[in-house]
């Protein structure tokens, strides 16, 4: 990711109020809830890659598990800092800046990773590297949760089709039903996505 790409990400974060971020909620994202509820993911370390303001990383917290979250806003952490704090849940979880692809993310550590939007927006030349990354920082038999654009809104270099999913993830996980997926932002703007649980192999 280019160095004014990254700068980007932190100037939203930075100069607008969270209310007025359009991906932004208070709430956890719904089949993160689904996921606990219907149990497909064990208690235990997770990862939340592009953590944003630790809405999620929080709501795992609560939830039992011990999560690190990654994100690379400097103020995007602040956010899940004081969240996590606010929260009574300081000690389950730990934050840090930085790109998935250029850090040190300990090997065969964690049970559980989310990544609510993260993966489309790596460069495609970065994508293989990111899918090793996550791999690698999986226990076998951990699960790795995606969510992603589909190809089913209008055209858009940050669309993901299910090929390309199975493509560069095949290798490493045993992927479930790729799902359908439809969001509205609260600019009003709907979009498509693709969920998917992949277990590591």
């Amino acid at each position: 990711m280019k160095e004014e790409e990254k700068e980007e990400w932190e100037i939203i974060y930075r100069e607008y109020p969270l209310e007025g971020i359009p991906w932004h909620s208070e709430e956890p994202a719904e089949y993160l809830v689904d996921l606990l509820k219907e149990k497909k993911v064990k208690i235990g370390l997770a990862l939340d890659v592009c953590s944003g303001a630790g809405k999620n990383a929080v709501y795992l917290a609560k939830k039992g598990f011990d999560v690190t979250g990654i994100d690379i806003s400097p103020t995007a952490i602040k956010y899940a800092k004081k969240r996590a704090r606010e929260a009574g849940v300081s000690e389950r979880c730990k934050f840090f800046t930085g790109n998935v692809t250029e850090m040190k993310i300990p090997k065969d550590n964690f049970d559980f990773i989310f990544d609510r939007g993260c993966y489309h927006h790596i460069p495609k030349e970065d994508k293989p590297k990111f899918v090793k990354i996550i791999s690698d920082s999986l226990k076998k038999g951990g699960k790795y949760f995606l969510s992603c654009f589909s190809d089913k809104n209008p055209p858009w270099e940050k669309n993901v089709s299910k090929e390309e999913i199975r493509e560069n993830f095949s290798e490493y996980f045993h992927i479930g039903r790729i799902k359908d997926f439809v969001t509205i932002e609260k600019t009003g703007r709907r979009l498509h996505l693709y969920l998917v649980l992949m277990t590591k192999k």
